[in-house]
C-alpha cells in the first residue's frame, strides 16, 4: 500500500520535499488512515480538523481523538482545530447543513494556507468517494464538468487516496 501510495503521488506530482503538508482529518476511518499512511511514509504534516458541534458529544470525541493522534504520530507537527455552529451558520445563509459544512471548511482551509501553515492539503477521498460524486453529479445534471468527479488536485487541494478503492 505505501509503495503505491508514493508511486501515485510521484507519478501525479502531488507534491515535492519543499511542500508544507496539511492533512484534513475528521477522525473518522479514511482521514486517519491517511495520517498513519504520511507518518509511515516519513512526510512531515499538520493536521486540519473542523468541529463542526452537530453530533455533541460525538463531535467533541472526534476532536479530542485527533488531538490525541497529532501527538503520537511522529511527522505530525501539530493541530489547528476550528470550532463551528454549523447550524446557525447554515440557518443565516439559508444553506443545507452540508453545504454550511462545506462552506465553513473550505474558508478554514482557505485561511489556513494564507497564513503559511500549509501549501498543500491533502483530503482523504478514494475512487469510492469518486464513483459516488459522479452520481450525484449525474442526478443533478451537473454537466460535463460535474460528470467529471473529483480530480486528483485542484488549486492546493491534493488527494493522494484516489489511487484506492
Amino acid at each position: 500500500m505505501l509503495t503505491k501510495l508514493k508511486s501515485f503521488i510521484e507519478k501525479n506530482q502531488l507534491f515535492n520535499k519543499s511542500d508544507q503538508i496539511g492533512l484534513a482529518i475528521s477522525g473518522g476511518k479514511d482521514s486517519v488512515c491517511t495520517a498513519h499512511l504520511l507518518n509511515d511514509l516519513k512526510i512531515s504534516f499538520l493536521m486540519v480538523h473542523v468541529n463542526f458541534n452537530l453530533r455533541g458529544k460525538e463531535s467533541d470525541g472526534d476532536q479530542k481523538y485527533v488531538e490525541h493522534l497529532s501527538k503520537e504520530l511522529s511527522y505530525c507537527k501539530g493541530i489547528k482545530v476550528h470550532s463551528a455552529n454549523t447550524e446557525n451558520y447554515a440557518n443565516t445563509n439559508k444553506l443545507s447543513i452540508q453545504e454550511a459544512a462545506r462552506e465553513i471548511r473550505y474558508a478554514y482551509f482557505e485561511e489556513l494556507k494564507e497564513s503559511g501553515c500549509f501549501n498543500k492539503l491533502i483530503t482523504a477521498h478514494h475512487q469510492n468517494d469518486l464513483i459516488e460524486t459522479f452520481f450525484i453529479n449525474l442526478q443533478r445534471k451537473s454537466g460535463i464538468n460535474g460528470l467529471k468527479s473529483i480530480p486528483v488536485k485542484r488549486d492546493y487541494i491534493i488527494r493522494p487516496l484516489l489511487a484506492f478503492s
